[in-house]
Order: structure tokens, then sequence, then C-alpha cells
């Protein structure tokens, strides 16, 4: 009898703390903290998924230490931020800071749009082999090869030793070229006055486009020297065999020359 009483009261005490529980649960105020509480949680675990993120592009030298440090500064600052205003507004019940916070969200989300778009880019080229180190590629107007890849750019060396840097987004966009090789032919076009120079330059691009024995990238037509009575242009093709260099030189100029019937007219071919 005595152990079924103890029974009994002790069924009493965990109801009565389970309906007190409850209640406490049932509070407004309690289901604000429980809210608060997990978008505190929420908001730390993702910074730390990123940070172990960026910790391990440091490592595999993606990205360098200092850029590493300003952003997990800026993403430290931005994710308390939002944090900060999700507990205001669950607190305050205020629709206006509410709306602050989700217009803040979307500037965030917007401003770093074309980061995140080049992050998933650069995985799309490691992950599909699309592009490699060492390639010589044509991406939009730009030739030359493939120096680096990186998160947010890919490098290409230009045959003249300037680097280029394509963020990855654009590698994916734009109209993309891969061989094997590139050779240069590199020809030096002197024309005497009178001339238009514009007139001149179009002629040139069209005697080279109408020539099917290059590589269909765009020329690089640009001014040698410019004097009182003549100028000198230099225009830059490629081939894709060291045996096709000559012929493609002969036939060029050939083409050039045809162009230019009107002018008195020199062709050189330059050395590298």
């Amino acid at each position: 009898m005595k152990q079924a009483e103890e029974y009994e009261t002790f069924i009493s005490i965990i109801n009565y703390y389970i309906s007190q529980l409850q209640q406490l649960l049932a509070h407004p105020l309690m289901i604000q903290i429980i809210y608060a509480a997990l978008a505190f949680i929420v908001g730390v675990a993702v910074l730390k998924t990123v940070n172990n993120m960026l910790k391990r592009m440091v490592q595999r030298n993606m990205i360098s230490q200092s850029a590493y440090v300003k952003i997990h500064n800026v993403l430290t600052v931005i994710v308390y931020t939002l944090i900060l205003l999700i507990i205001i507004s669950l607190f305050t019940a205020n629709i206006f800071l509410l709306l602050g916070t989700i217009g803040f969200i979307l500037i965030v989300a917007l401003s770093a749009r074309n980061v995140f778009t080049n992050i998933i880019s650069y995985y799309a080229i490691l992950l599909g082999r699309i592009l490699v180190i060492g390639d010589m590629v044509s991406i939009g107007k730009v030739t030359g090869k493939v120096k680096n890849i990186g998160v947010l750019y890919t490098e290409i060396k230009t045959k003249d030793g300037s680097i280029v840097r394509i963020p990855n987004y654009l590698v994916l966009r734009r109209a993309l070229k891969i061989y094997s090789e590139l050779y240069t032919v590199r020809i030096m076009v002197r024309v005497e006055a009178p001339y238009n120079l514009d007139d001149i330059a179009d002629k040139i691009h069209r005697a080279i486009t109408s020539y099917k024995g290059v590589v269909k990238v765009a020329p690089d037509i640009r001014v040698r020297k410019l004097a009182p009575g003549y100028v000198e242009l230099e225009v830059t093709v490629y081939t894709t065999s060291p045996e096709k260099v000559e012929h493609v030189f002969s036939d060029i100029a050939q083409e050039i020359l045809k162009e230019l019937s009107g002018f008195k007219v020199e062709i050189v071919r330059l050395s590298l």
C-alpha cells in the first residue's frame, strides 16, 4: 500500500513538472528565446563551415592567408549582424526591423553573387577538367596559356607576356577554344601616305579573317610606328603547326597586298 502511494506521489510530481514545462514552452517569450537560440546556432554553424572551407583553400594554396583573414573578418561581421537583427526583430515584433533584416540579407546576397558564382565555376572547371594549367586557349578575345586557375579568376599569359585575369564564370560563359599549341606569325605592314589609319586596319583585318589557314581568333593589329610619311602596323596571327608558319606568312602577305592594292605597301615577317 505504501509503495503504491509513493508511486502515485512520484507520478503526480512528474506530471506537475511536465505541465509546468508545457506552460513554459507555450509562453510567447519562451518561443522567442528558442527561435533566437536556433538563429544563433545556425548562424555560428554556417560561419564555422565556411571558415573550415576557407582554411582548406589556404592549405591548398587556392587563396592567400591575407585573403582568408579579410574574407573571414567580413563574414564574421555579416553573420553576427544578421543574428543580432533577427533576435531583435523576434523580441520587439517590429515589422520594419524584420523587413530591414530581409533587405540586408538580399543586399548581401546580391553583392556576393559574383563571388559565389566564381567559386561554383571554379569547382566546375576543376571537376570537369574543362581547363588545366598549361593549356593554350582562346577565351573571347584573349589568347594565351593558362597560368593559374584560382578560386575567383583564371590567369591567362598572352604571347607578349601579359597576365590577363578572367573571372571563372566568364570562362564558362564565353566561347572557349583549347589548342594543343599555337605558333605565332608576326608581320610588319608599312603603308606610305596618304592613308586613313582606320581604313588600313579594317582592310588588314578583312584580309586575315578571309584567310582560312590561321586559327580563328581575333588578330592582333597594333600601330608599331607612326611617322609623317608612313605608318607601320604590327600584325599577329596564330597557326597550329610550326611547319605552316612560313606558308601562312606568304599567304597572308598576298591577301594583305590584294586589300591594299591602292597603296604603296611593304610587308616583312618579324622575328619572335
